[in-house]
């Protein structure tokens, strides 16, 4: 279940908050690096129910893939590459703690 979870958290917060929103707030006139900072903002406080260390844990991975979205335009990558830290933060220690899995 929390393979699901981190699968529908990377693709569907690239998708909006990169894919989405950056570039609808480029078309309503903002420059592309204040879209990508204004939206990096919203992303870490949306992390605020982890505790401190998430949110900043969110503005640096959020302001990395932010950089690569506006670099490459390379939505797929940026799902990917979310997808994989969620992975290895949240899945992975679950797998290898004991007893297995649980």
């Amino acid at each position: 279940m929390i393979t699901l979870i981190v699968l529908r958290a990377g693709v569907v917060a690239e998708l909006f908050y990169r894919g989405y929103a950056i570039e609808r707030l480029q078309a309503l006139g903002l420059n592309r690096y204040w879209a990508a900072a204004i939206l990096l903002i919203i992303f870490a406080v949306g992390h605020w129910t982890g505790g401190a260390a998430n949110v900043v844990i969110a503005v640096a991975l959020g302001g990395i893939l932010a950089g690569f979205y506006l670099w490459r335009r390379d939505l797929i990558a940026n799902m990917i590459g979310h997808f994989a830290v969620d992975f290895v933060a949240n899945v992975l220690p679950k797998l290898f703690s004991w007893p297995l899995g649980i």
